[in-house]
């Protein structure tokens, strides 16, 4: 005799922790939560995306003036895997916004507000409190609205991390500017974002090359997509291994100075390239 029995698979608490224990560096979180801003920029009007590194008081703010999110939207971005972005955005997996802030921080608020609405949405997760209180559980997690005078109104999402789990120190800024304006090169050459860590303004990185050096490539592949970019020579050798080959998906830096089809080596040090993978054609 064969018996169904149906059991409860609900995640443990901890999963939102383990969620950030998946190797982020510090770039690459804030990287994460700079693809939803992103993603939510408003059509034909340029993003200010803001960075704050806050080296005193050790706490980690992004904050941008994109469409913002209404109650559904944020309750869906504290859902695990609950992704609900369409093919060609930068995070589409629901799990970003919750790994990246975990791997930053201990607790992280976000408060956000719709373009055309009143309505102001904060959420707050606190590591130790969620893991130790019986009271919470993923069926009860509290979204607080606020009614918003017009005085008060805003637009956008704003992500203050604190109880850091990673260090800061200044010249991270210097760092992660020049790092975000490769990463992030096609968005800040069209304005469609413009990226501000504390008072830094990240500027789109390109490349000095030897004049005629420059191939253009397209290889087909077997999805019907294809990868196009080119490869050229770098006018003077890079001693700090900054050569190879910038790897892009939708218009965003996934690996940068990758050296695949090459070893590293001071003879190669001059090659550069980018390579972009596109839709279906």
């Amino acid at each position: 005799m064969v018996t169904n029995i149906s059991v409860d698979i609900t995640p443990d608490k901890s999963l939102i922790q383990k969620l950030g224990l998946v190797g982020y560096r510090t770039e690459q979180a804030i990287a994460e939560l700079l693809d939803n801003s992103i993603d939510a920029r408003i059509e034909n009007q340029e993003e200010k995306i803001n960075v704050h590194l806050d080296f005193e008081k050790k706490w980690i703010g992004v904050r941008d003036d994109g469409y913002g999110m209404n109650k559904d939207d944020l309750k869906n971005a504290m859902t695990i895997a609950k992704g609900t972005k369409s093919e060609g955005k930068l995070g589409q997996f629901g799990i970003g916004l919750k790994s990246a802030c975990s791997a930053l921080g201990k607790k992280f608020i976000i408060r956000t507000s719709k373009i055309d609405s009143n309505k102001e949405y904060r959420a707050e997760y606190d590591e130790n409190s969620w893991l130790t209180d019986d009271s919470l559980s993923w069926k009860n997690f509290n979204i607080t609205e606020k009614i918003l005078s017009p005085e008060e109104d805003w637009h956008g999402t704003r992500i203050v991390i604190s109880e850091l789990k990673v260090p800061l120190y200044p010249n991270q800024v210097t760092k992660f500017k020049e790092n975000f304006g490769i990463r992030y090169a096609p968005y800040l050459q069209s304005k469609q974002v413009s990226i501000q860590i504390n008072t830094a303004i990240c500027k789109p990185k390109s490349e000095d090359i030897e004049k005629g050096s420059k191939i253009e490539v397209e290889i087909p592949l077997s999805s019907g997509r294809k990868v196009n970019g080119y490869v050229a020579l770098l006018k003077k050798r890079s001693i700090k291994g900054h050569y190879g080959i910038h790897l892009f998906k939708n218009g965003r830096l996934i690996k940068a100075f990758e050296k695949f089809g090459f070893s590293a080596h001071p003879e190669k040090a001059k090659i550069i390239g980018i390579s972009s993978i596109l839709a279906s054609f």
